[in-house]
């Protein structure tokens, strides 16, 4: 759920209120400097915010296990996005606004960073890792897709243009050989990994008040060669998409796709 914040004199914004995922229904604001807004929602969370402008920060990471946190990294110098587990348990990619990824060791209960800084090409939206562990894809602000090989010490493997907005989301096919790729531009593309010049766009999906885009891959009951791409522009972390906008099915080798 999203909402904005304006300047009574003027209307102008100063900031947005993001990262709920559920209905916002109630907000508050200091009312004396600095200025604080505050805001509850269904999702069972409360959120304070900094600014103006105000916007949300993410201003650590956090190591869960068993659903208890075992270890954190307080103010670590910049602000992460979002994050990706390596398949195999043992690493995590952290996204940040700076536009790199850092990747970290998870040993035991503690996180180890390992040096590795990964070069997106702008402020890291999404990113994911395929089922095999093998490749690594991030998305940014600036419309690019780069994906990186784990194998190879995470050198970088293939950069995927074609959006005309942000990209905001990603999902890996079952094979491993394809991903999907979802933006502000209402489009979604499928990349063949080894050829960038390679793609299906699917046009058609809906324009969001929501604020979220999600991306799934799901096998076909019919036919073992064929996978699913699913996109709901109303899916939430937490939440079973509320509607399907487009669908799309890989059968030996052809993309069919229908909107609704």
């Amino acid at each position: 759920m999203i909402g904005a914040i304006f300047l009574w004199e003027g209307g102008s914004s100063v900031g947005e209120i993001t990262a709920h995922n559920k209905v916002i229904n109630c907000v508050d604001i200091k009312q004396s400097r600095p200025y604080r807004p505050a805001t509850g929602s269904d999702d069972n969370c409360s959120i304070l915010r900094g600014g103006p402008p105000f916007k949300f920060k993410l201003i650590g990471v956090v190591l869960l296990k068993d659903q208890k946190k075992c270890f954190s990294i307080d103010n670590p110098g910049y602000e992460p996005e979002v994050v990706a587990v390596h398949p195999g348990g043992d690493t995590v990619a952290v996204g940040s606004s700076d536009g790199k990824v850092r990747v970290y060791s998870i040993l035991g209960s503690t996180l180890k960073n390992e040096g590795k800084l990964l070069e997106a090409k702008g402020p890291v939206t999404d990113l994911a890792y395929s089922h095999d562990g093998a490749f690594l894809a991030v998305c940014d602000a600036s419309k690019v897709v780069t994906v990186f090989s784990v194998a190879d010490d995470y050198s970088e493997n293939n950069v995927f243009y074609g959006h005309h907005a942000k990209i905001v989301c990603l999902a890996w096919s079952p094979d491993n050989e394809h991903f999907a790729s979802g933006g502000m531009d209402m489009m979604v593309y499928v990349w063949t990994l080894s050829d960038p010049e390679t793609k299906v766009k699917i046009q058609g999906l809906e324009p969001s008040s929501y604020g979220r885009v999600a991306l799934l891959w799901v096998r076909s009951q019919h036919t073992t060669k064929s996978s699913t791409v699913w996109t709901s522009s109303r899916a939430g972390p937490t939440d079973q998409p509320l509607g399907v906008m487009i669908t799309a099915a890989f059968f030996e080798g052809a993309l069919l796709s229908n909107s609704s």
